[in-house]
């Protein structure tokens, strides 16, 4: 088990069998002696590409990580794990927790489906948060197939759902959700199904995704003018900074580099291009940081000097 649990991590981050029994080779000339005290406490401030390479260093490394339990309580797959997992895999590293998953976290699983999702539910019916945004193998019957079962056996913990990019999640899917989690009787303190999901009925098309209330002062003030401003991205305009609608023309910026609508006030205080002053969304400018460059340059900038030269 210890092995068919190793050659899941050296799948997901890209090892090769021959690379895989390489190693475990050398690792295990490695005596547990030589294993560094404060593994102990490293480990559980690693994510889990970190926890699945480390888990295939040495057999020490292993056994230290595969059997302890509190590090699989909180899975969560993001980039670029997300685009690998499936089912199956899914699977081996929830079972780790041994039906004691606390929450489960899949951003963007594009290969996770009902069967898989239900299948890890089923095994840990004592879990508390489930967030799927962008599983589009995934639909609303599902997810409400998963919360009646709970249901049924008398589980109540489960009181945070995050459902954006769920495909066909329509209003009746909603409104079941919402009335099984009003039912939930959790241990913990309650909470409001209105914030226990993350989706909502957009009032002006009507579609379960979401909804967005105006964060602009002179809108709150006005109920009405609230009212006009409150609905999905498709419906209502909105800075990505600040979530302001851009419905009136005084409102609106400019585009950034990657095509985001801003406010007048959130494009001043954007970084530019040190080239064509173009404004660039602070997501993206979050991954321009870590590069470490000293001048930001934009995509559009970068091609039209390679053409030139």
């Amino acid at each position: 088990m210890k092995g068919q649990k190793a050659s899941v991590g050296s799948m997901l981050i890209g090892r090769s069998s021959h690379d895989d029994s390489l190693v475990n080779t050398i690792g295990e000339q490695v005596s547990e002696s030589h294993e560094h005290p404060a593994l102990s406490l490293v480990i559980y401030h690693l994510c889990l590409p970190e926890l699945l390479a480390f888990q295939c260093v040495c057999k020490s490394f292993r056994d230290a990580i595969v059997d302890n339990l509190l590090l699989w309580r909180d899975v969560k797959v993001e980039a670029p794990l997300c685009y690998r997992i499936t089912d199956d895999v899914l699977w081996d590293i929830t079972s780790r927790a041994t039906g004691k998953l606390r929450s489960l976290t899949l951003l963007n699983c594009w290969n996770i489906t009902d069967a898989g999702l239900f299948r890890v539910i089923r095994a840990n019916p004592c879990i508390t948060k489930v967030q799927i945004p962008g599983c589009h193998k995934v639909t609303g019957d599902g997810v409400v197939s998963m919360m009646r079962y709970l249901k049924s056996k008398g589980y109540n913990e489960l009181n945070q759902l995050r459902l954006h990019g769920v495909q066909d999640v329509k209003k009746e899917h909603l409104e079941i959700l919402q009335h099984l989690l009003r039912g939930q009787t959790p241990s913990v303190e309650p909470i409001d199904a209105d914030e226990s999901i993350d989706i909502d009925i957009c009032p002006k098309c009507n579609d379960a995704t979401l909804v967005f209330d105006c964060t602009r002062e002179k809108c709150r003030s006005m109920n009405e003018k609230l009212r006009e401003c409150r609905g999905c991205g498709n419906c209502v305009p909105r800075c990505v900074e600040c979530s302001g609608c851009l419905r009136d023309s005084d409102e609106v910026g400019e585009e950034t580099e990657c095509s985001d609508l801003v406010c007048l006030s959130c494009w001043l205080r954007l970084p530019k291009c040190n080239s064509c002053n173009m404004a660039h969304c602070t997501r993206h400018w979050n991954m321009f940081l870590m590069k470490q460059s000293k001048a930001y340059i934009c995509e559009s900038c970068v091609q039209i000097s390679e053409l030139i030269s």
